[in-house]
């Protein structure tokens, strides 16, 4: 009731506390920093603790933080959302490299 409390409060990294310490709950608490805008922090929790790479990688792009999502991108073949990163930052020519990837797995 506290972690809900402090979430409706807005006090996010109170909550992410008491969910991932106290309830040994570090996939609430990754979701309560990243809806509370704590992206990075969120990642590092979806990354490191939870192991969900996916998950990790969009909030390291919520964050702003474009090497770190494409390089799990890429590591989860996920093509598609890597050139999407990639042409989002202006990276044209590895972005049609991706996309090229996304299309090679699709259609071999």
């Amino acid at each position: 009731r506290q972690a809900e409390a402090a979430t409706r409060r807005g006090d996010h990294r109170r909550a992410a506390y008491l969910y991932g310490v106290l309830l040994r709950d570090p996939r609430s608490a990754a979701r309560v920093l990243d809806a509370g805008g704590l992206h990075r922090d969120a990642a590092l929790l979806y990354r490191d603790r939870v192991h969900d790479p996916l998950a990790a990688a969009g909030c390291f792009e919520r964050a702003g933080l474009w090497d770190d999502a494409v390089a799990l991108y890429r590591k989860l073949d996920r093509w598609e959302q890597a050139g999407d990163v990639l042409r989002k930052i202006g990276d044209d020519a590895a972005a049609d490299d991706a996309f090229e990837r996304a299309a090679a797995e699709l259609y071999g």
